[in-house]
């Protein structure tokens, strides 16, 4: 029987905007980006990780087991590729961290967002294993 997937959205701190809702409310984002972002997300809610199989240039897992259970959401060939990061969870959670826009190829900021997406995924489960 197939269980569903739960979406969660990343604080900082409680009764703070989600980080992701906030990207999506980037002005410099376009709207028809902003409307492929949402879509996706609402696929990856149903999909859960089977997405990443069926549309394997949408969610793309981030190589390396430092990077365990992090993927990239993308939305590519528009002027600001935008990209959220996630991970999944043993619970069929999907923890939407952050989003970023990839304007140019520079490897260097990528790889900033990667660690700040294993800081953020590390500091979640310890919050969710302090409230267990």
């Amino acid at each position: 029987m197939w269980e569903g997937w739960i979406l969660r959205w990343y604080r900082e701190d409680e009764g703070r905007e989600p980080l992701v809702r906030t990207f999506l409310n980037d002005r410099r984002l376009r709207k028809d980006e902003k409307a492929k972002l949402k879509e996706r997300i609402r696929l990856l809610s149903i999909e859960g990780i089977a997405l990443a199989r069926d549309l394997p240039t949408v969610l793309v897992q981030l190589k390396g087991e430092h990077y365990r259970r992090i993927y990239e959401l993308r939305v590519t060939r528009t002027p600001s590729n935008p990209r959220t990061f996630l991970f999944f969870t043993d619970q069929r959670e999907i923890v939407l961290l952050f989003g970023v826009r990839k304007v140019g190829s520079g490897s260097k900021s990528m790889k900033r967002h990667y660690e700040r997406a294993v800081r953020l995924r590390d500091k979640w489960l310890k919050r969710r294993e302090a409230n267990d």
